[in-house]
């Protein structure tokens, strides 16, 4: 009897493993290539909407200043994903944000910022109206020669207040646009004194302190001794001023600039030397900001 329950285990057991292996077989019909004629496969560059979603909106916020609207958003994230996140894609959609008036207007406020501790319009025109002021009442006591120097500063503040307009419609560069933030009432408040004058100028446009030598040449100048920096001559402020928003290291400082604005890292040497090939044989300052602006990098795609 026992011999018979051993025989009869051992037919289940064989017929078990018989019935499994008729699996495989099966397993390997299911997984295999199987090719359907007439099918197209449809472009998907896998990147999710989101992404592409956050990209449309950073643009608007560090270009000009404000969040996408739900249609922006909309149309040009499928305009997107329509051209397959192409560069060509991505240029367009920077290239019209370049063309509205608040790029320009966010400009003046990052520089602001920058140079003149965030003073905006309202600030100017105040200033403006305090001189005028000024001016008057001293023309009432007697002294009336003191309306040259406000007349004087008033014009120069005044053409910091339309720095973004003028820049806008093309009639001053972007070198001029940065020498109105340093020749201002404003800038000299922030930096009293020729020495703290030269160093802030270095900062702000350079994004270093100077060296010795040119610390010492840029003070002779800018209190009106003939000298010379960055291979150039001057004797007085304007000339200082000109000479510091031309030279090589101004490109450099820009391109600075925008990595530190757009990428949140710092510029490798040979990114600077792009930059600053890109940059100064035009002034094209935006050819730079959109060749960031449609990286990977900043895309995250």
């Amino acid at each position: 009897m026992k011999h018979v329950f051993i025989t009869l285990l051992l037919i289940i057991s064989l017929s078990w493993l018989q019935f499994s292996c008729k699996k495989e077989p099966i397993v390997r019909e299911i997984h295999g290539d199987t090719i359907i004629t007439g099918n197209t496969i449809p472009n998907y560059t896998g990147v999710p909407t989101l992404t592409i979603t956050l990209y449309v909106n950073k643009l608007y916020i560090d270009l000009i200043g404000r969040q996408a609207t739900q249609n922006e958003l909309t149309n040009n994230v499928n305009q997107l994903i329509q051209a397959n996140l192409s560069s060509a894609a991505r240029s367009v959609l920077v290239e019209n944000l370049f063309t509205d008036s608040l790029f320009y207007r966010r400009m003046f406020e990052t520089t602001s910022d920058d140079f003149i501790n965030g003073t905006g319009i309202a600030a100017i025109e105040s200033q403006i109206d305090f001189f005028n002021y000024l001016a008057y009442f001293d023309s009432l006591n007697g002294n009336p020669l003191s309306s040259i120097y406000y007349d004087f500063e008033n014009d120069k503040m005044y053409q910091l207040m339309s720095s973004a307009y003028d820049l806008q419609n093309g009639s001053i560069d972007i070198n001029t646009f940065y020498f109105r933030f340093l020749n201002n009432y404003f800038y000299d408040q922030v930096n009293m004194g020729t020495e703290n004058f030269v160093k802030g100028t270095f900062d702000d446009l350079f994004r270093r302190p100077p060296v010795t030598e040119e610390l010492d040449a840029a003070i002779k100048m800018v209190d009106n001794v003939s000298t010379t920096l960055f291979l150039q001559s001057g004797s007085n402020k304007g000339d200082y001023m000109n000479i510091v928003t031309h030279t090589d290291a101004f490109y450099e400082g820009i391109t600075r600039r925008y990595y530190q604005q757009f990428l949140l890292r710092q510029a490798t040497s040979q990114e600077i030397l792009t930059g600053i090939s890109i940059i100064k044989p035009s002034g094209d300052y935006k050819a730079l900001q959109k060749q960031l602006l449609i990286s990977t990098e900043y895309a995250g795609f």
